[in-house]
């Protein structure tokens, strides 16, 4: 066979390595349930879909092809080195040094590295170029491939078993590793940024307890045992609620929940106001303590089918109630239904000032104003928190409160309970620049 000829197979070959190692990046670079999706709507997918749903298979067809193809390249390369030094007496052992250098590196190069980066940016256009030449591949490599699978299956379940259940030892990721990983993936583009807030929230609900997501006591809505039954009805219609705590003589003293529906069937033919028996519908309550993890909560709900539980204090005493939807809050962010979409926790009144219900968190105040709002020492949630511990007593209405920059005016106050904030910013001063 003429130079000319070997030189010809050579580069084929070396076209198919690359064809392979590009595939390999291209196919291993897609997600199948956005492929899926989008065979839902262009049929062209399909079949990318179905070879995207072995990726076993697909990866050891692969590796053959590519394996196979640099295997030959290498033995063609030699066979062309071998005529040339026997039509030009070259020095063996140099020879064959650099047939291997320029073997590796045409292949390095051209095979690998090139055709890997070109697909990684072009991988979906890439895959549905070439699936359907990877189909007949797998078909006609299927029994070699399937044998390799049996084979690889076997010297899994056989490693596993000597490793006491785990193919490999691994190492646990901490939260910091998965938060990590995720901000790459989001700064790549292969995650989206309502992805990555989902991660983290996961990642940060395991760490939050009942304190922080917990309805507290002074704005509970609750029935008392004494109640008529028109007081119960008005409750519901007027705050939206589908359960309320019921109690006898005060708070502290939890005695039921009122589920709205249980009291539609009372309605009907009930016309005096008297006095009802509000336990004979009353369900069980259930009770947390405020330092109970939110995670082992959620269990709770599950375990006992409830969506409601009242939390007590470390004397016994009711200090609010949590339900389901504030646990699934913290994860997935805040519902709103159309009762409580038009409570507005925060507006903007000016450039300098912005209008807040106290209720609001203190960290999501903080993140507003790009000041933490934290003082050492005290235990507090909300806005309204902060300022008692800011002030060590109860500001009336309109009084100005400062702190550092901010001016913090008490809008409104219900009793001793503050119910909305002005704060405004003031310019920080500028800090001299040093003279050298």
């Amino acid at each position: 066979m003429e130079h000319g000829h070997l030189i010809g197979i050579f580069v084929l070959l070396l076209v198919c390595s690359a064809f392979f190692s590009g595939t390999e990046v291209a196919f291993f670079s897609l997600s199948l349930p956005a492929m899926k999706e989008k065979s839902e709507q262009h049929s062209g997918y399909l079949r990318l879909v179905a070879v995207l749903e072995k990726p076993k298979r697909l990866l050891i067809t692969i590796l053959i092809g590519n394996l196979t193809a640099n295997a030959f390249a290498a033995i063609v390369a030699a066979v062309i080195t071998e005529r040339l030094i026997l039509r030009y007496n070259f020095e063996k052992v140099g020879a064959y040094t650099l047939d291997i250098a320029a073997v590796t590196f045409l292949l390095l190069i051209f095979g690998e590295i090139t055709p890997k980066i070109f697909a990684a940016k072009n991988a979906e256009r890439f895959s549905l170029a070439v699936c359907g030449v990877i189909a007949v591949i797998e078909t006609l490599l299927y029994p070699v491939s399937e044998a390799i699978f049996q084979l690889t299956k076997f010297l899994e379940t056989l490693i596993r078993r000597i490793k006491g259940g785990r193919l490999f030892p691994t190492q646990d990721l901490s939260d910091d590793d998965i938060k990590a990983i995720a901000e790459v993936s989001l700064q790549s583009g292969s995650l989206e940024s309502s992805e990555k807030e989902l991660i983290d929230s996961v990642l940060d609900f395991r760490e939050k307890t009942v304190r922080e997501v917990m309805t507290p006591r002074t704005d509970m809505n609750a029935i008392s045992t004494d109640a008529v039954f028109q007081d119960a009805v008005k409750l519901v219609l007027e705050e939206s609620h589908s359960r309320i705590p019921l109690y006898d003589g005060d708070l502290d003293t939890i005695v039921g929940i009122i589920y709205a529906k249980d009291l539609v069937k009372f309605i009907q033919g009930r016309k005096k106001p008297g006095k009802f028996d509000w336990k004979s519908i009353a369900r069980q309550p259930i009770f947390v303590p405020e330092s109970k993890k939110l995670d082992d909560l959620l269990r709770d709900f599950q375990h006992r089918r409830m969506h409601i539980a009242i939390v007590v204090d470390e004397f016994g005493g009711t200090s609010g109630l949590v339900t389901l939807e504030d646990v699934i809050e913290e994860i997935i962010g805040e519902v709103q239904d159309a009762a409580t979409a038009s409570e507005v926790m925060h507006k903007k009144v000016n450039d300098h000032t912005d209008w807040f219900d106290a209720s609001m968190g203190i960290d999501e105040v903080s993140e507003i104003l790009g000041k933490p709002l934290r003082l050492t020492g005290n235990g507090y949630d909300t806005l309204g928190g902060f300022i008692l511990s800011l002030t060590e007593d109860i500001p009336d209405e309109k009084e100005h409160i400062k702190y550092e920059n901010l001016d913090i005016e008490i809008d409104r106050r219900e009793g001793n309970r503050i119910t909305s904030v002005l704060i405004t910013r003031s310019p920080q001063p500028q800090q001299p620049e040093s003279q050298e």
